[in-house]
Order: structure tokens, then sequence, then C-alpha cells
């Protein structure tokens, strides 16, 4: 009897002890708790390290109560799991728990609630379908197989609680432990952040981590060269990445003087173009499952580049799925990497509008684009996205509507500005100069080019409407946002300006563009001159009124910089610029006839140029063949953005039909 109370004493505590062969942990509730006996066992001991997918746990609970307990107030049994690697914890992370696979005794169902904003909140719960959750003398059994770990040696404590509903404090709770072991001396786990997988530019700082058991004289090896000794056995270590792959090492010795070693590469993006699939994870790295239909592929698609902040490349990006596509803003943070949604909760509903409600693994909601203005021009404006131009999907529609996201936000949500001054327009151009977000030229509603440009300066904050789509325009929320102050701009004289803007982009101080020359007055090329000091049309302007030139602005003048029809021969479909901060690129889609003898003969040819020196104006021709298959039929917009380390990045959709476009972006590295 002695020896009974003494053994029940230590389960109570939740002392493990061996039976069998087998490693048992036990806790008994008081009769306040209604009589519920838990134990987990594990058949041999539970190691921690590379063997330890073969490891089987066994969760027993039985039930002692005098009466049966209810689900309308305990609707659930509910497993917490300590996740973070310690010693306290079962696992590193929840990605370790999604491996093991879960089997409960018949009429049960085992239910893992990972959410990866929360480790400490991972539980298993046991439901049961029915009235009733537990019948006196009920027994349930748990068996977890391919229990993978590699969380420190100790003590991992668990818990198992009877949730109550609507009354979390009031769940009973049984203290569980469960005793681990390494499976032997050495490391236990090397890798790196961002993932192994990851193509890393010149200058990205990787973070790596190891663990390990039972050695001695750590040393962290790079390319064969020791940059680091003496290391614990758990910790992480920040390195920059170079120009090509790079080799790490960790080396240790155990007790018998035995080397253990472990390799990890980080490998370096290699020069040329690269296709970047868009493929879609959380913040913590793990890919994005997307239901895919049967006329759609599981690979998202990039609608409209937005611009780098803070190192992260943001896009607007349609996710395939039931019913139709989903439009939200996502972000990368490396390159060819993987894309995270931005904001874990929005005011985004669902809806026939084209606003949808996205929840990934539990962290909620996420901002929807407002109905057809997933493709408007857009920039990163003071911690802000300004989207400007047509609220609608219909092709060619023009508009002035003003939309921002605060992209820094908890909840982020879309403000609608209402209308601003200037006349609706599409194709126009967007870029942020001297602290003004600006406006140029583009296409009105009578199909004619524009030359105008407006400039607009932040102002206080002040009530916006937020944009609700399940409300249908009635506010809900009145938050204070910034504001716009538009104000037109003197663009120089009435014929030195660039009629219809492309994509702007900021050079060596100054804004440049590809565009051709363009009269005083918006959409009246080729007419009469109008004001003081107006100039006839000059015959070169005559003849290359389709010719596309490089144009540069200053704040107050526009100055044709450079005359390009000596490289790009025929008419410029669609061009593009970017800026690495050395050199300027220019990109161009032209057609031009392939045979003389043939004018229906036509070819469509890719064309990249690189600004080598500026004051000679001599330019250097980058390799595009890879760039050639990319053409479609028709040509709707096309963007190049520079990244970290000279990269660019290139987007190009069709007209038509996005399907007919590559659906991945395409990224270039110089050599």
């Amino acid at each position: 009897m002695a020896l009974a109370c003494h053994l029940r004493s230590r389960l109570a505590a939740g002392v493990p002890h061996r039976r069998g062969g087998v490693a048992t942990a036990e806790a008994c509730m008081t009769d306040a708790a209604m009589g519920l006996v838990a134990r987990i066992a594990c058949m041999g001991d539970f190691v921690v390290g590379a063997r330890s997918a073969a490891n089987r746990l066994t969760l027993r609970i039985d039930y002692r109560g005098g009466q049966g307990l209810a689900c309308a107030r305990w609707p659930a049994l509910v497993l917490r799991c300590g996740v973070g690697g310690g010693e306290g914890d079962l696992v590193r992370d929840a990605a370790q728990l999604r491996r093991w696979s879960c089997q409960a005794s018949a009429g049960w169902v085992a239910q893992w609630r990972l959410p990866p904003a929360w480790p400490e909140g991972c539980e298993l719960w046991l439901l049961r379908r029915g009235d009733a959750l537990l019948q006196p003398g009920d027994a349930l059994e748990v068996v977890f197989s391919g229990a993978a770990s590699d969380a420190r040696p100790g003590l991992a404590a668990l818990e198992l609680r009877l949730q109550a509903r609507g009354d979390a404090a009031a769940a009973a709770v049984i203290p569980l432990q469960l005793a681990k072991r390494a499976s032997a001396a050495g490391v236990l786990g090397f890798a790196c952040v961002p993932e192994a997988a990851a193509m890393n530019l010149p200058g990205d700082v990787v973070e790596l981590r190891w663990r390990t058991c039972g050695l001695s004289d750590l040393s962290l090896l790079r390319d064969g060269l020791c940059i680091a000794e003496g290391l614990a056995d758990a910790g992480h270590r920040r390195v920059v990445a170079g120009v090509g792959d790079a080799e790490f090492a960790l080396r240790g010795w155990d007790e018998a003087g035995q080397r253990h070693e472990a390799g990890l590469r980080v490998r370096a993006l290699r020069p040329g173009w690269q296709r970047w699939p868009c493929m879609l994870a959380t913040r913590e790295g793990r890919r994005l499952g997307v239901p895919a239909t049967a006329a759609t592929s599981g690979e998202a698609l990039p609608l409209r580049l937005f611009g780098v902040a803070g190192g992260m490349l943001y896009a607007s990006v349609a996710l395939p799925g039931v019913g139709g596509s989903c439009v939200l803003l996502c972000r990368a943070r490396h390159a060819l990497g993987p894309w995270e949604l931005v904001g874990a909760a929005g005011a985004g509903k669902g809806g026939a509008e084209g606003a949808a409600e996205m929840a990934v693994e539990g962290a909620g909601p996420f901002p929807a684009f407002p109905h057809g203005c997933e493709r408007l021009p857009g920039v990163l404006f003071r911690g802000r996205l300004w989207l400007l131009g047509a609220p609608s999907a219909a092709r060619g529609r023009c508009g002035s509507k003003v939309w921002s996201l605060d992209v820094g936000a908890r909840e982020p949500r879309w403000r609608d500005h209402g209308e601003a001054p200037w006349c609706a327009r599409r194709a126009h151009g967007v870029a942020v100069f001297e602290d003004r977000l600006w406006v140029f030229g583009g296409i009105d509603s009578a199909g004619a080019s524009l030359d105008d440009a407006w400039a607009a300066t932040q102002e206080p904050a002040e009530g916006a409407v937020v944009w609700t789509p399940a409300e249908e325009g009635k506010p809900v929320d009145q938050a204070a946002v910034p504001t716009l102050d538009w104000q037109v701009q003197a663009a120089g004289g009435p014929r030195e300006r660039p009629c219809g803007a492309a994509q702007p982009v900021l050079h060596d101080g100054r804004l440049w563009l590809f565009g051709r020359a363009g009269s005083a007055s918006a959409g009246e090329v080729g007419s009469e001159p109008v004001g003081e000091g107006s100039e006839p049309l000059r015959e070169e302007d005559e003849e290359r009124r389709e010719c596309f030139d490089l144009w540069s602005f200053d704040g107050l003048r526009w100055e044709r910089s450079f005359l390009l029809g000596d490289l790009i021969e025929g008419q410029v479909l669609a061009a593009a610029l970017a800026s690495d901060g050395r050199s300027l690129h220019v990109f161009a889609w032209t057609s031009r006839h392939a045979d003389a003898a043939r004018a229906d003969a036509e070819r469509v040819e890719a064309i990249a140029l690189r600004l080598v020196d500026a004051p000679a104006k001599r330019w250097a021709v980058l390799p595009c063949e890879d760039l050639q298959g990319l053409v479609p039929a028709a040509i709707e917009d096309f963007q190049v953005l520079a990244l970290r380390a000279g990269a660019l990045v290139l987007r190009l959709l069709a007209t038509e039909n996005e399907c007919a476009a590559d659906r991945a972006l395409r990224l270039y590295f110089p050599a």
C-alpha cells in the first residue's frame, strides 16, 4: 500500500518512470476535475536528433467520473505541446509537429491547431461526435507515429486541458512530462535563414543556426577556414553572402575524441536571366497552399510591381482559387524567394466585387485590393502604398481615383481618398521625387496622349473613408490618415516635354522616362501650337512621332537627353526604365518588318541597354535572348525594377489573356 501511494504521488507530479521497457509519465486530476487520468508513453526512449523519426508515442486518457461530460459545456480535450527547442520543449517549431501523424480511437477526431504567429499556442484538439464528450469508464488512446524532434535533451513539459466552452480559465489542466535524450553525441541541427534552397544576392545577410549535443571545441568554418570557435551547443551567427556559393561547416569533438561535422551551402544568385516563380509562404517561411481549379494554375500571378522598401519588393498578386482569383498585396524578402502576404488581418471580406478573405493557418484575413484596382499604377511613399487611376477592371477605362494602404500596419486597410484634381487617365507614370508624389502624362478618355505633370505633398492626417466591400461604400471608420495636396507643375517650354509617360525612374538626381515629343496642350499632338512663345512642330518630331526617346526631368524642365533611334529600330510597343544606382537601363519591345519583300512579315524583338558612359552617351547591349519567348501577341504593361547588387526584376503581361504570357517574373543579375 505504501509503495502504491509512493508511485501515485510520483505520477501526479509528472515524474517519468520505467515499466516493462516503456517510458511513461502519468498525472491524476483531483475529484473536482471530474476524475480524468492521463499519461503519455514512448516505446523505448524518446530520442531527439537525426534518427528521431522512429519515435512512437501513446497518449492514454481515462475518465473515472461519476457522470458524463456534455459537449455543450466541454467541447474538447486539448493537448498543448512545448514549442521552442529548449529542454522543456517537445519540438523546435510547429513544422515538426505538422509531420507527426495522429491516430485516435474510433469516434474521436484529432486535429492540430498550429498558429504561425503564436508558437506557444500549438495544440492538439481531441473532438468527439455526439452530445457527450466523455462517459464514465471511457478510455481514449492517441498514437503518434513518425514523431520527429530536434529539441534539446531534457524533460518536455506538456499539459492536457479539459476545454470549457466560453470560459478558458475554468478548463482543468493535467501536467505531463516526457523524457528526451539525444540519439548520440553530434550535431542535431544546422540550418540557415533564408533556407538553404534560397538564392542570395551579394551583400545579403544570412543567419546560420545550429544545435549540438555532447560536443566540445565547436568551431564554424567557411570554405575551409575557421571564422568562429569556442561556440555554445546552441547558437546562431550572421554572415554576409558573397558573389559565389559558400560552404559552411560546423565541427566538434565528443568525449571519445571522435570528430563530428555538418555541412551547409549558402547559395548565391548566378549571373544571367533567372525564372522567378511566384510561390507564396507565411512569414515563418512555410509554403502557402493555394487551392487550384481546372482553369487556373496553382502558381500565383504577379499583376503589378510597386517598388522596393526596407529591402523588400512589393507587388499585387492574384491567388487562383475556387470561384475566381483573389488579389492581395505581397512582398518578397530576397531574390527568387517566396512571397508573403502583407498584414495579419484586415477589413476585406469575401464578396462578388473581387474582395476576398484569405485565412492562412489561423493568421486571419488579409486585405484584398479594391475591385478593379489590382493593375493600377502605384508607388510606395512614406510608408504607404498609393494607387492612382481608374477604379475599374474594364480595359481602357480612365480615372483619377486615389487609394492608399499602410504597409507596416498590423491590420492594414485600404483608404479611399476620392478623386484627384487631374483629369481621368490611364497608362500614366507614377514616381516619388524630391519627397513628392508625381503623376506624369498618360492617355485620356478620348485616346489622346497627355503631357502634363502633377506633384503632391503629404499633408497631416485627416479622416479618410475605409474601403469595406461588404458595406458597398458605407464608411465604418474615419481613422486619421495622411492626405495628398496636388499641384500642377510647369514642365518646361511648350515643346520640350514628353507626350505619354511610361514607368519613370530616379537616376543621378533626375527623373527619367521613355516618351515621345509632345505639344503644350495635352492631346493636341500635330495641331497648331497654342500660347505665346510656342514654336511650330519640328520636322524631326514629325518624323519621329511614333519613336520614343529618353527624357530627364529636374523638377522644373524636361530635357530630351538621348536619341535612341540608332539602337532601337522599329516601332516601340512597350518600354521601361530601371536604375540600380550606378547605371541606367532601358528595356523595350519593338515591332519591325522582318522581310522587306513582305509588308506583312512583322517581327517582335526585345532589346535591353545599359548606360555605361553618360557624357559620351555610350550604351552597352545586354543579353536578352531569354526574353524573346516572353513576347505576347499584345502587350498591356511592362515593368522593370532594380533590386540589390545590380539585380533587375522584369514583369510583362498580355492584354487579352493573362495566361498567354509567362506567369513567372524574370530576374537579371549582371556578371
